[in-house]
């Protein structure tokens, strides 16, 4: 519902990091309070093995804001409106990636 419940489920338990709990991170760029390129930089400072099973979804590929942030992360961006099979897809791609 919104970036601080995202950062919640993400930082749950410390005696299992989310490496070796997540297969894929989907998040808003636009959400509530935290937003997910703020969300996106706290993970990236403590669990930065997270980062490349991180997905942003967004429909806001033309601000400059979004294009600056997809740029410099380097992340899988699910743009909006999206298909049920282009999540599957990138679910399958990711899980066939070897983890860190």
């Amino acid at each position: 519902s919104n970036g601080e419940s995202a950062w919640a489920l993400i930082a749950l338990d410390e005696e299992q990091p989310p490496p070796s709990r997540y297969r894929m991170v989907v998040c808003d760029l636009r959400m509530p309070g935290l937003n997910g390129i703020d969300l996106y930089e706290r993970v990236r400072a403590r669990y930065p093995d997270v980062l490349p099973r991180m997905v942003i979804s967004t429909g806001d590929i033309v601000s400059q804001e979004a294009a600056d942030f997809v740029s410099r992360a380097g992340c899988e961006v699910l743009q909006k409106p999206f298909e049920l099979s282009t999540i599957r897809e990138l679910a399958q791609r990711l899980a066939a990636s070897p983890t860190p």
